[in-house]
């Protein structure tokens, strides 16, 4: 009679495990709370972990003109004054290797894409964050060849926006 008894808790026990739908998950991102800074003093790009109110890295860029443009975990230092783009290795707290740019050129980051503009010759390349390593002004094809004084933003949505001083159109 026991061994009928375990035998049926036993078979109750499976069948309920197989046909409970089980616990409701969520998908997370995982974000480390990094927010990149600039110390124009220091000469210094630093990673500040706001959770806990923390510097807990830094960078030193080679001129003392740069900016840091990030997108959650994706970070590049725009070397203005050198005409370079670096990316930082957040997990090795060092830059990556600088990838020249033309002399005047401007550089604005979305979330996934990277525009270049040379005002000087109006000319726009659009780039991922990933290929930024193989641009090369002379070799790349441009997204967009307007006139001198051509200015461009990367907004949320990943597009590029231009605007074109001698004809006045956005694009």
């Amino acid at each position: 009679m026991a061994g009928t008894g375990l035998a049926v808790a036993s078979a109750v026990l499976i069948t309920g495990a197989i046909i409970y739908p089980g616990f409701k998950t969520a998908e997370v991102q995982l974000n480390d709370g990094g927010v990149w800074v600039v110390s124009k003093s220091k000469n210094a790009v630093g990673r500040l972990n706001y959770p806990s109110r923390v510097l807990d890295g830094a960078v030193t860029p080679a001129s003392s003109t740069f900016d840091v443009l990030q997108d959650a975990g994706t970070v590049f230092v725009d070397d203005s004054a050198g005409s370079t783009l670096n990316q930082v290795s957040a997990a090795q707290m060092r830059l990556g290797g600088d990838k020249k740019l033309p002399g005047s050129a401007a550089v604005s980051f979305g979330s996934a894409v990277i525009a270049v503009t040379d005002p000087a010759k109006g000319t726009v390349w659009a780039l991922s964050p990933s290929t930024v390593n193989g641009f090369d002004a002379e070799e790349s094809e441009p997204v967009l060849a307007g006139s001198a004084g051509t200015v461009s933003a990367v907004g949320s949505d990943d597009r590029i926006y231009s605007a074109d001083p001698k004809t006045g159109q956005v694009t």
